[in-house]
């Protein structure tokens, strides 16, 4: 993706993404009205209108309407470079984990002014013309250093009262921290205290990808971190994320990432 991006639109009750979805750009998610459910990576919670997501480039996330009720949505879709240094380096000085993904908490009181800039934002991108542009991108500013400035930092764990969203997100943290071993669905339902047939439909209900689905993304996405982070061989790494054949891990890596393991560690040099 070239250059920031505006969404605005209204989900129906009914509305789930049809399937898992992740990107190599940056998502600002903001709620306007009524309410929705994320599962991000691990973590599955809810939503309310005038807070919102973070997503990071890379991240595996879905997104459902919350208790069968419609709601309205506002993203501002971004790269880093997007962004004004002095911008990027003052939000993450202030908080490191600013543009990573999680959740943002933004006291009620706030709600309002940063609605108004929202909307600013909604009609400039409408608009033709250099000025609009201009104006777009300082808003867009704005509206970062507010959100860092009024979010509630105390209130931005990810609270699941559904029993069921909670042990689903218990199961993938699970994978998520064994990935060297050898998962079946009988595990993971066993740690979410669910039959196995019950908890395959709602773990692809809740995170938008099935079991397996779930376990390669997370594989790769270790994998891809390590071919990074560590000198580690191929071989190597297939086998610290849970391949037992190099030649399948190198296929699936191709797949997902478009490249072999090997381009994309000389590509991120």
């Amino acid at each position: 993706m070239s250059g920031i991006r505006i969404d605005k639109m209204k989900r129906s009750s009914s509305f789930s993404m049809p399937k898992d979805h992740v990107h190599d750009y940056y998502e600002l998610y903001i709620v306007l009205s009524g309410q929705c459910r994320f599962f991000v990576e691990t973590n599955i919670f809810s939503v309310s209108a005038g807070n919102g997501v973070i997503i990071a480039p890379g991240t595996l996330h879905h997104t459902t309407a919350h208790s069968g009720a419609s709601y309205e949505r506002f993203i501002i879709y971004f790269n880093q470079e997007d962004i004004l240094s002095d911008v990027w380096d003052e939000a993450t000085a202030a908080m490191p984990d600013f543009f990573e993904s999680r959740k943002i908490t933004i006291p009620g009181y706030h709600h309002k002014e940063l609605a108004d800039l929202m909307q600013k934002i909604h009609i400039e991108a409408k608009s033709a013309g250099d000025s609009h542009s201009l104006l777009l991108n300082c808003y867009i500013h704005e509206f970062i250093l507010l959100l860092l400035r009024y979010q509630d930092v105390t209130s931005v764990q990810n609270e699941i009262s559904d029993p069921t969203a909670a042990a689903i997100s218990q199961a993938a943290e699970y994978i998520s921290s064994n990935l060297i071993n050898d998962i079946t669905l009988e595990d993971a339902a066993r740690v979410a205290n669910l039959s196995s047939t019950y908890f395959s439909k709602k773990f692809k209900e809740l995170t938008g990808v099935g079991f397996k689905e779930y376990i390669n993304h997370q594989r790769i996405r270790q994998a891809s971190s390590l071919l990074l982070q560590t000198d580690h061989s191929i071989t190597e790494i297939s086998e610290e994320c849970g391949f037992h054949n190099s030649n399948y891990f190198g296929d699936l890596f191709r797949q997902m990432r478009g490249v072999s393991p090997s381009v994309y560690r000389k590509m991120k040099i």
